[in-house]
């Protein structure tokens, strides 16, 4: 995938890249949103709001509920990327969202496509593999405490016994 690193360089403070990107995808941004330096590391700060409602792994039980999940999520990123260009026109960003996504997609959607379900799948399966040294690494150190979980590698469905 191409790498730009002029839009990287844009910003001479990451903590602040993040802080003008946040402004220009919410309607609506955090009052407290901004950045610092700590120990020549670059962070960025906001205010968690105590009446954000939490995405919690229980109540995805079934591919439904995840597909439902996915739903939601791309509507809601698309929304912040849409109000994104208002934001360019006010100066808090300097490009448009959907010209960099492009860029970086290249000029094939369709490889693009491609090549980002192979690394979703290969991560899924590598996040099922590590959860299974986990689980066996926990039951070693803790077997009294321990819950045998029963995985099948490739399918992302996990079921506790």
């Amino acid at each position: 995938m191409p790498y730009s690193e002029a839009f990287w360089n844009s910003f001479g403070h990451q903590g602040k890249r993040v802080t003008a990107t946040q402004q220009a995808m919410h309607h609506k941004a955090d009052s407290y949103l901004g950045y610092l330096t700590l120990e020549e590391r670059h962070f960025y700060v906001r205010e968690r709001s105590p009446y954000k409602k939490r995405l919690e792994p229980k109540d995805i039980q079934t591919a439904e509920d995840m597909i439902r999940v996915l739903e939601v999520m791309g509507c809601l990123t698309a929304k912040m990327h849409a109000r994104a260009d208002a934001d360019v026109d006010q100066g808090i960003l300097t490009y448009h969202s959907e010209q960099e996504i492009a860029k970086a997609m290249g000029p094939d959607p369709e490889a693009f496509a491609s090549y980002l379900s192979h690394w979703a799948y290969a991560y899924a399966n590598q996040v099922e593999k590590d959860y299974v040294m986990f689980t066996e690494w926990f039951q070693e150190r803790f077997p009294a405490t321990a819950v045998e979980p029963s995985v099948q590698l490739g399918t992302g469905e996990q079921v506790l016994n």
